[in-house]
């Protein structure tokens, strides 16, 4: 018997929403409010915009067609997307943020819907978002500085600036520093292989202080050692970096942070249980 093997679509659309979607949806009147120019009112009859219109989420039902692969957007594309609603929509100035809510999350879901049809899976930088821009719907937590920095750190890790994102963790408080520092020897590979290949060269070098500083290791051996392990040579403190040695299948250890416990020596233990740091009670929505 031979096992059921499912057959993806390769995606062909190369806006953020298909072609046949934006005719339906200006013809019949159902554009959204956040996917028009600033000032355009829904009771005129608006153009669906290539580089504003976001292809909406549409459940599967008995009968439906297997979408065609002009109508399913590929990874470049689905990158921008969630880049234009994150980046610009959130940002809408005058907008009810329950609407911009309900927005983006009806078109992220969408983004996952794509990748699934295509055998993509679903990527784990969308359910990371997705608190910090729930957070965002709220008045009284867009400003705090630990939603900012959170906000911040997400979109890092979205566009794969992962020095940034270690720039950024100890800027959190206690508790969440000890959460995201976690996932540093996920971000540690990522970085690595990313300098892998910027840096690739049999003579220059790179130094191994400075990599310990941008990736947050304690000390040089552990950054040392982190480089051994995916493939990349050191040699009287200096980093070699060669993309065709490097490793990525191999798996970093969780090591101690230095701002971190740092922050822990410095913290009341009843303090951080009970989250002093959190930010504050929600107000009403933004009008």
């Amino acid at each position: 018997m031979t096992a059921f093997s499912p057959v993806f679509i390769k995606g062909t659309c190369m806006d953020m929403c298909p072609v046949r979607e934006r005719k339906l949806r200006e013809k019949e009147g159902l554009l959204h409010l956040l996917e028009l120019p600033a000032g355009t009112s829904l009771q005129s009859t608006p153009t669906a915009h290539p580089y504003l219109t976001v292809k909406s989420f549409s459940r599967s039902a008995a009968g439906h067609h297997t979408p065609h692969q002009d109508e399913l957007r590929p990874p470049d594309i689905l990158y921008k997307t969630v880049c234009h609603l994150l980046t610009s929509t959130v940002l809408r100035q005058g907008v009810d943020w329950c609407t911009v809510y309900d927005f983006v999350f009806d078109r992220l879901r969408a983004v996952r819907q794509d990748l699934v049809i295509q055998g993509l899976g679903c990527v784990e930088s969308i359910p990371i978002l997705e608190p910090t821009v729930r957070f965002h719907s709220y008045a009284g937590y867009r400003q705090h500085p630990t939603v900012k920095t959170a906000f911040a750190m997400s979109l890092a890790l979205w566009s794969g600036n992962y020095v940034r994102l270690c720039t950024l963790l100890p800027k959190l408080p206690p508790l969440l520093k000890c959460v995201a520092a976690q996932q540093l020897p996920l971000v540690r590979r990522h970085a690595l292989q990313i300098m892998s290949c910027a840096y690739s060269s049999h003579n220059l070098t790179f130094p191994l202080s400075r990599l310990q500083t941008l990736l947050l290791y304690k000390t040089h051996k552990q950054a040392e050692s982190d480089c051994k392990r995916y493939g990349i040579s050191v040699k009287d403190n200096a980093v070699m970096f060669n993309k065709a040695t490097f490793q990525p299948n191999a798996h970093g250890p969780c090591l101690y942070v230095e701002c971190v416990d740092m922050a822990l020596q410095s913290v009341d233990l009843t303090e951080l249980l009970l989250l002093k740091d959190r930010a504050p009670e929600p107000t009403e929505t933004v009008k």
